[in-house]
């Protein structure tokens, strides 16, 4: 389960100025992602196989093969593992500071933090603001932390550090909220309490990379390893998100952030690979089954047409219908000139991979009393003398009245030959194919 999902009140995502339960969180991501056309399985991995394409994914109920994968396992946090951890956790319990540190029940109170690297000394200077006390326990007779961080702990008032000591266990009040730790000396086994309202892990994370990491680039420390600050990982067409490479700022909005570049990176790997999958659009702001508007509909075939071909969709006319995108194959969009009268468009030739070239156009039916569900348009291309290469002759596509059709071709022709071509709207015929 997901860190958000544990958490009871989530006070410092975007959107909810009164907090929200870690579950209703998830949920309301969850009612969206479906909303959008995505399919959940609450199933646990078992295994992966990065070496073969496309990737294997087993879960506990299916195999799964995918041209693409994020990796979203995220990381967990280290526990003390004490007998009466689960009774407080998130009750003065806590093992993110910046996620908790501001909730109402530590302000102005007694807090401790148990650790002595970076992050629990980190975590206890946040703390002063919130905390009226801090205490640092440290299981050894030094930190571990940086010399900066060191000395700007000895130099806060408000943080007393107690080494060489440890949290074998807790207690609580009537309310079941956390009221004390029971501490004991390392060296002398001597045992005392420290009353507190809150205590804060800083003993670490450990990423839930183990299953792969056989086959992705991991850190020392397990941590994936993403290239050039994105999301892509050392295997082509896998991706990374969230605290599963974040060593740093650990927050859901920063793990939410990094879905959207994970998202993006494996659609546009997709795309350029030539394995994208076409699906039927779905209007997510009319609701599951809710025709499509037009202007909808003319912003997801642009939309469709710029990622199959790598290219800007730009708005064209051609021949008496709309188109509402033509673009060419990477690594540059089709320069589009203004259609004439004649109904034709004219753009540079771009390279489809080492076979040609790619042009995709989009239309919006313009006679909805007489289309039908089998309406037919066919297009014709043609290439001036001694171009050099053979164009598709023509292409048929059925719609439904008024929908908004993608029209993609290729243009096989000798690789690096540079022609212009032309395309025009041959004849268009309404009824049964």
């Amino acid at each position: 389960q997901s860190l958000v999902w544990n958490d009871p009140e989530v006070e410092n995502f975007p959107g909810f100025p009164e907090g929200v339960t870690g579950p209703d969180l998830m949920d309301k991501m969850r009612k969206q992602a479906e909303r959008w056309g995505a399919t959940l399985h609450t199933e646990d991995v078992e295994r992966v196989d990065f070496s073969v394409r496309p990737f294997v994914i087993e879960s506990s109920e299916r195999v799964v093969k995918a041209h693409s994968v994020i990796l979203a396992t995220g990381a967990t946090a280290k526990r003390l593992k004490i007998p009466s951890e689960e009774t407080f956790w998130s009750r003065g319990i806590s093992a993110c500071a910046i996620c908790d540190g501001p909730s109402p029940i530590f302000k102005g109170e007694e807090l401790a933090v148990v650790g002595g690297g970076d992050t629990a000394t980190e975590e206890a200077l946040y703390l002063t603001k919130y905390g009226k006390h801090v205490h640092l326990l440290v299981r050894g007779e030094k930190m571990k932390a940086s010399k900066e961080m060191r000395n700007r702990v000895v130099a806060n008032k408000q943080i007393t550090t107690h080494y060489n000591t440890e949290c074998y266990d807790a207690f609580g009040n009537a309310k079941g909220f956390l009221s004390g730790l029971n501490l004991r000396d390392t060296k002398t086994g001597e045992t005392s309490k420290l009353a507190v309202k809150g205590m804060f892990y800083g003993i670490g994370h450990s990423p839930n990379s183990g299953f792969f990491s056989q086959y992705v680039e991991c850190d020392d420390l397990g941590y994936v390893v993403i290239k050039d600050g994105g999301a892509g990982t050392s295997v082509p067409g896998v991706f990374s998100a969230g605290d599963l490479h974040d060593t740093e700022w650990m927050q859901a909005i920063t793990a939410a952030g990094s879905g959207c570049m994970a998202a993006i990176s494996a659609e546009r790997y997709l795309g350029t690979e030539g394995l994208l999958v076409e699906r039927d659009a779905v209007d997510a702001g009319a609701g599951a089954g809710a025709a499509m508007t037009p202007k909808r509909k003319r912003a997801a075939a642009v939309k469709e047409v710029g990622h199959r071909l790598g290219g800007s969709p730009t708005a064209v006319g051609v021949g008496g219908v709309v188109p509402v995108a033509a673009a060419a194959a990477s690594p540059s969009p089709v320069a589009v000139k203004k259609p004439k009268k004649t109904g034709t468009f004219k753009g540079k030739k771009n390279t489809l991979g080492s076979s040609g070239v790619g042009v995709g156009v989009g239309v919006d039916v313009c006679s909805p009393a007489t289309t039908t569900d089998d309406s037919v348009f066919t297009f014709t291309f043609s290439s001036p003398p001694g171009a050099g290469f053979a164009a598709s002759a023509s292409a048929i596509l059925g719609c439904a009245s008024g929908a908004s059709v993608v029209f993609a071709f290729t243009f096989l022709g000798p690789s690096g030959s540079s022609p212009s071509f032309c395309a025009r709207i041959a004849s268009s015929s309404f009824g049964n194919r």
